[in-house]
């Protein structure tokens, strides 16, 4: 099982006394949510987006000591695994976080879960993966019918488990791309916004500013921005029988 790590800087060097800023290396520098849980692991009740990039800084009071928490770490790309960390707090000589790549499973299936994928009422393909609640178990992935929205997925046991719901984020923004209608862009560093594909074409050169309210010609091509919604996670969810 692979670990990625998080130093902790110290205030001083962060230069902010309230916050904690974390250095965290998940595995080929990816972009993703951070999200932590409860106190009783079930419930997440924090998160914060990631880019490799950006200075990743968390106020003491959300780290604060007596109050270890299960962390996750969730690629925005759906086809990289889950990250995870048992139960971890700052104390102020933390040296690092050690997350874990969940692990998968493949036994007879039991009991099944199902649900609907909308955004802002409307169905759309979510991709859905499913982890065990204490996310050390990466179950499977599923990918919501797009003209309903409706997604089943079958487990191997009654166990609770947690759904993460993620929107399509595409490919990153490549000169020289051919893009085809109705394909998915993202940019290079995260604005919180995709790019559809309005008029295939090759991709031109990287534009100075990415536009958030007006399409982007570019080469041959013209992109429209969509808001980007970060992944959201659903449970506990109790599968039922087959």
């Amino acid at each position: 099982m692979q670990n990625i790590t998080a130093r902790v800087l110290r205030d001083s060097e962060a230069n902010t006394p309230q916050r904690v800023t974390l250095d965290l290396n998940p595995p080929l520098g990816v972009e993703g949510l951070v999200i932590r849980f409860t106190s009783n692991g079930l419930i997440p009740d924090f998160n914060k987006w990631r880019h490799p990039a950006t200075p990743f800084r968390l106020f003491k009071s959300q780290v604060q000591p007596g109050q270890p928490r299960r962390w996750l770490f969730i690629p925005y790309n759906t086809a990289l695994a889950i990250w995870y960390i048992d139960a971890w707090e700052y104390d102020g000589n933390t040296p690092a976080m050690n997350f874990k790549q969940a692990g998968a499973v493949d036994l007879e299936k039991t009991h099944y879960l199902s649900g609907t994928c909308e955004l802002d009422g409307t169905p759309f393909a979510g991709t859905v993966r499913i982890i065990e609640v204490d996310a050390t178990t990466h179950l499977g992935t599923v990918q919501a019918n797009p003209s309903t929205g409706q997604w089943r997925f079958e487990v191997s046991a009654s166990a609770p488990v947690l759904a993460v719901v993620s929107v399509d984020y595409g490919v990153e923004y490549a000169e020289g791309v051919q893009a085809g209608s109705g394909s998915i862009i993202h940019p290079p560093a995260a604005n919180g916004y995709v790019y559809e594909v309005l008029t295939a074409g090759t991709l031109g050169p990287p534009p100075a500013e990415w536009p958030t309210s007006e399409t982007l010609p570019t080469g041959t091509a013209i992109l429209s921005p969509k808001p980007y919604p970060a992944p959201v996670v659903h449970g506990p969810i109790y599968p039922e029988p087959l």
